[in-house]
């Protein structure tokens, strides 16, 4: 697990104020097949600031330990693109 304050010390607003400014010029030259353009571009106003990605140390680690059982069934990942939360289900004795 990861939690950036760890390291860094405090939270930083690093959304780039430009960003939504540049994007519907971004879409426009992608859908016009400019795509290096719209690279250089999303580059110089989308990405964070400050561009690169600070450095930080685990918060822990989280360690399951689960008795032996029959075979899984009905197992299934998701990823919600929209929230960033991930699950994993599945069935084992009816359960």
């Amino acid at each position: 697990m990861n939690e950036e304050t760890l390291w860094d010390g405090s939270h930083k607003e690093t959304t780039n104020p430009k960003a939504l400014t540049a994007l519907p010029e971004v879409r426009r030259l992608l859908f016009e097949g400019k795509n290096d353009e719209a690279t250089k571009l999303a580059a110089a106003d989308m990405m964070g600031v400050p561009s690169g990605i600070k450095s930080y140390q685990t918060l822990g680690d989280l360690v399951l330990e689960l008795p032996t059982t029959a075979a899984a069934t009905d197992y299934r990942r998701d990823l919600k693109l929209d929230t960033g939360v991930a699950s994993v289900s599945y069935c084992v004795n009816g359960v």
